[in-house]
């Protein structure tokens, strides 16, 4: 696997690419995550997102597909991200990429994935949990697609089973921003409908004043 790790600091962008692609199928074997896991990989892909000059964006879409793929992965707990500072670098990328859906696609999955560990929320600064709460939500008005509003909303429902980050979200008008949706997006009903989600999280917030978890999920 350290051979393979390696790849990921090519200078070139179709080595980089062709190693997180590699990556990507290798972790779904057990053995080989947790190798990768304990040689350090998680630490390579972050840090691949983090490169001077930049990675393209076909070597960056790849990079991230492969860090969705580990994060997502059931050999994958909290222990394993809590090292890393995946939300810190995600949450730029996706103001920066904000016009191209092939990168903001893994992007958002990827964000969904690390709010979905109930034992490890990325405990973001307010400011963050406002541009990535802002951010999902201009994507929705702006390109209210089925498949968009799914994952946008999925990932704000990972997000607001974390206490503060759901009052935050409240405080925030979110809850009135996704009732104005409904008349233009008809898959933010589907999503409301499938998942249950926001009822009862915003539901007993309001009732109660205390908020309500459920159980997370990555996919």
């Amino acid at each position: 696997m350290h051979p393979l790790l390696r790849l990921l600091d090519s200078p070139a962008d179709d080595v980089v690419q062709s190693a997180a692609f590699c990556v990507s199928n290798l972790v779904q074997d057990n053995a080989i995550f947790r190798e990768f896991i304990d040689s350090g990989g998680l630490k390579r892909i972050v840090a691949s997102l983090k490169r001077k000059p930049a990675l393209g964006e076909e070597a960056l879409k790849e990079v991230l597909w492969s860090l969705t793929c580990v994060i997502s992965s059931k050999s994958c707990d909290a222990k394993d991200v809590q090292k890393i500072s995946a939300v810190d670098c995600l949450v730029p990328l996706f103001s920066k990429y904000s016009s191209s859906m092939q990168v903001l696609s893994p992007i958002i999955r990827c964000l969904g994935n690390l709010w979905g560990f109930p034992d490890n929320s990325p405990q973001a600064m307010d400011t963050s949990v406002t541009t990535l709460h802002e951010s999902l939500l201009a994507l929705l008005q702006r390109s209210p697609n089925e498949h968009n509003a799914v994952e946008c909303l999925w990932t704000l429902s990972n997000m607001a089973a974390n206490p503060v980050v759901s009052r935050q979200l409240l405080d925030g008008g979110l809850l009135q921003q996704i009732v104005c949706l409904f008349d233009s997006t008809p898959a933010v009903a589907v999503e409301v409908s499938c998942y249950s989600i926001w009822q009862p999280v915003f539901s007993e917030i309001i009732r109660r004043k205390v908020p309500i978890l459920y159980k997370p999920y990555c996919y």
